[in-house]
Formats: C-alpha cells, structure tokens, sequence
C-alpha cells in the first residue's frame, strides 16, 4: 500500500493522482443527509466526477 500527502485544491489532487497511477475507478463517499435518490453532489465530487480520467463511484 502506498500513501502519499497533498497539498491543494482536493479535486484537482484526486484527479491528479489518479492521472498519475492510472486508476480504473475513483470511489468518494458523500457527505450530508439528503435523501440517496436526490441527484446532488457536493462540489469536490461533482468537480472530480467532471474531470477524472475514469469512471467515479459516488457512494453515500
């Protein structure tokens, strides 16, 4: 396993990173208490969701 620390804007990082290792999937967890079916997406996940070079898993 490896670990790495980043400085910045979190969506811009994760992208980023997942650029750099090639990811095939990005999993985010969803803050908040809106009902599951309500399609919102805090900023970081709707901003990573936007740019990632893969498939994003947003779970609750």
């Amino acid at each position: 396993m490896t670990v790495e620390i980043r400085a910045g804007p979190a969506a811009r990082e994760l992208v980023r990173a997942a650029e750099k290792v090639h990811a095939d999937l990005i999993v985010l967890g969803r803050r908040g208490r809106r009902v599951p079916w309500v399609p919102h997406l805090r900023s970081t996940a709707r901003q990573v969701s936007r740019r990632a070079p893969c498939p994003v898993l947003v779970v609750p």
